[in-house]
């Protein structure tokens, strides 16, 4: 793929096929291909590396969205991550370049007036949404009940909205909203689970 970099011929044929870390560079190279040697996601690929991030939670994300919606009213699910949408991308938790990558995301369910507080204190970190206030207002006002939104900002400084479909549906989340009662704020360790 001339993309993932080795210290040797040794250490190339040992992570080849399934036989290495993360079930080997073979299954892996497609996915890392798309990053390239520069570790960036072109912006054609941008949505289904959101897409394929929020699957990876969305057992976790939904439900707890779902009880923060029941107790608060409706509002955004806001994903943020120390990580940039690279690494959030990468199919396993290394780079490239073979360093290992610590990611997560951290969720926090706002009301349309936390959005609108924390969109003012923002100090521009949401200037790539035009005019947020606006579109975050008309989405959350119009999503039907097996949705829910997500406001996404990351280190790289990729911002984005977006509506998305409830997983499991809405009644098994109901049942599953129970384990986030007294939880502001939940973190998920990606690789972990």
């Amino acid at each position: 793929c001339s993309v993932a970099a080795y210290c040797g011929r040794d250490c190339q044929t040992a992570d080849w096929g399934k036989r290495g870390a993360f079930g080997g560079h073979k299954g892996l190279c497609p996915d890392y291909r798309v990053l390239g040697k520069a570790q960036m996601v072109p912006a054609e690929g941008r949505r289904l590396a959101l897409e394929r991030l929020l699957s990876k939670m969305r057992l976790y994300a939904c439900p707890f969205a779902v009880h923060h919606a029941g107790v608060q009213g409706r509002g955004v699910l806001l994903l943020q991550s120390e990580n940039t949408l690279a690494q959030l991308a990468l199919p396993a938790p290394r780079d490239c370049f073979g360093h290992m990558v610590q990611r997560s995301v951290l969720l926090q369910y706002l009301t349309l007036t936390k959005v609108d507080e924390m969109l003012e204190s923002s100090n521009g970190a949401f200037d790539d949404l035009t005019a947020p206030r606006a579109i975050i207002s008309t989405v959350v006002s119009s999503h039907g009940d097996g949705e829910m939104v997500v406001l996404v900002r990351l280190r790289c400084g990729f911002v984005a909205a977006l509506v998305t479909q409830l997983v499991p549906d809405l009644r098994i989340c109901m049942q599953l909203a129970t384990d986030y009662k007294g939880k502001e704020v939940l973190q998920l360790d990606l690789d972990d689970m």
